[in-house]
């Protein structure tokens, strides 16, 4: 008999739906049709903005740290990667500059620099140059 109680549970619901006498609430989660359609449009959507987000992660990852303008008092002179995730970054603090190690969860001072770095010759950050050109564009645009 307990082999046969699920079979015989099943059977009773199955005659229970099978008047007309359906109860609201069950009538209301019926899937419609077309439904499936919005489900995978929806679904594909969220995987197209998924991916987006990651990529664009990807893409500041590869970029290497963002600067971020309006400190005058830091700034990162130089820095070289010396491992996958350690590096040499030398930090201009007010009118001292100070070799600095970085790795994952630990950052240690080195050395003092006598002697400064020269800044002069560097490329001007990417951010930087964004900015120019953006400024550049908006002027042009004005003006015509």
């Amino acid at each position: 008999m307990k082999r046969y109680s699920p079979l015989i549970l099943c059977l009773v619901i199955s005659d229970l739906f099978a008047d007309e006498g359906v109860p609201a609430a069950l009538a209301k989660t019926a899937i419609e049709p077309g439904t499936t359609d919005q489900l995978l449009k929806v679904t594909l959507g969220l995987g197209v903005i998924v991916g987006l987000i990651f990529l664009v992660a990807w893409a500041v990852k590869r970029m290497g740290y963002m600067q971020f303008g309006g400190n005058d008092q830091f700034k990162v002179v130089s820095s070289l990667a010396v491992g996958q995730r350690e590096r040499l970054i030398v930090v201009e603090v007010g009118k001292e500059q100070i070799l600095v190690g970085v790795a994952p969860g630990r950052i240690n001072k080195i050395h003092h620099l006598s002697e400064h770095i020269e800044t002069a010759n560097r490329a001007p950050a990417p951010a930087t140059l964004f900015a120019s050109k953006l400024k550049q564009a908006l002027n042009n645009r004005a003006s015509s």
